[in-house]
């Protein structure tokens, strides 16, 4: 490159032609992990479905905006540009790839990726069936053009650079990838009910933990009349389930067996909860101590389930 120096009438006094080398800002500067977000060795992005708002319609979509994942997420001011992009080459269940088989994708944006929560997107179109793409660890490869012009896929040493930013992405429910428990020691303990009464299961009894171990409560909560919601607004659902008729059954608030599996709604009353939301059992004949399950399943805003069979340990009525 060449400087002129003129003078005052704009003649040149001088040239000086000086040589340089353009080098393209450290990818570091544009690409800065969220630790908090990354699993311990910070390699791959555990992409927890955030809360769900408290008035939200389920299902909702299956989307994680990957740019939390980032204190620095490329530089609009600066002119770099971060495009994130699947690894069309990865295989999933069933030799299937994650890309052209309708598993994820990732969004005009350039930074949300949504995994297919519909019948399409399901091993063998069976909605019963779980979406490939869910809870794997899906390669996710980045691309940065600078100023509009340099992109830091063209030279060797941009090349190795951008191999060491290529990241992996756990795309996941923070209810699923929990559990469900006792609370009151290993096992549910019910004593025999008298003729004609039923087996109260409250949140004293059983509750959630999500995949940070923070607890939930599976029932509901009277916030008026008629009018009840979970307080995790994670959960769409919650049904309870014997695998023994004959050792008990769920029944609804007449007694009857219960079509639905819920629990019973709380009671409002006096500007208040006055009874608490609970699981009715109804108990069968037995004659001995009994080791079953209280089957628990809870459903999330996203359409994902959780099913966990927790103990319950019926005791031999005393004489």
């Amino acid at each position: 490159m060449a400087v002129d120096f003129k003078n005052a009438s704009n003649e040149v006094l001088n040239s000086v032609k000086i040589k340089f080398t353009p080098v393209l800002p450290a990818l570091s500067n544009f690409l800065v992990k969220k630790t908090a977000l990354w699993n311990d060795d910070a390699s791959v992005l555990m992409a927890y479905f955030n809360d769900p708002a408290s008035d939200a319609t389920p299902t909702l979509a299956s989307s994680y905006d990957m740019a939390q994942g980032f204190t620095t997420f490329g530089n609009a001011n600066a002119g770099a540009v971060i495009t994130l992009t699947l690894d069309k080459d990865q295989k999933l269940a069933n030799d299937k790839y994650v890309v052209g088989d309708n598993q994820a994708a990732i969004a005009a944006d350039n930074q949300t990726i949504t995994l297919t929560t519909t019948t399409a997107g399901r091993v063998d179109n069976d909605p019963n069936k779980p979406v490939r793409a869910y809870g794997k660890e899906l390669n996710v490869k980045v691309s940065i053009t600078y100023l509009d012009v340099y992109n830091y896929k063209e030279t060797d040493a941009n090349k190795a650079e951008l191999a060491a930013v290529n990241f992996k992405v756990n795309v996941q429910s923070a209810l699923v990838a929990g559990t469900i428990k006792a609370l009151e020691g290993a096992s549910i303990v019910m004593e025999p009910a008298a003729a004609g009464e039923v087996w109260k299961v409250t949140a004293q009894n059983v509750g959630g933990y999500t995949y940070s171990n923070q607890a939930y409560s599976l029932f509901k909560i009277a916030t008026a009349a008629n009018t009840y919601k979970y307080k995790y607004s994670y959960i769409q659902s919650v049904t309870f389930a014997t695998p023994d008729k004959d050792l008990y059954t769920v029944v609804d608030a007449k007694g009857d067996v219960s079509a639905s599996g819920a629990a019973i709604d709380p009671v409002w009353a006096d500007g208040k909860e006055s009874v608490a939301s609970y699981v009715a059992l109804k108990p069968g004949n037995t004659t001995q101590e009994v080791t079953t399950t209280l089957n628990v399943t809870v459903t999330d805003m996203f359409g994902y389930s959780k099913s966990v069979p927790v103990s319950l340990i019926i005791n031999k009525a005393k004489k």
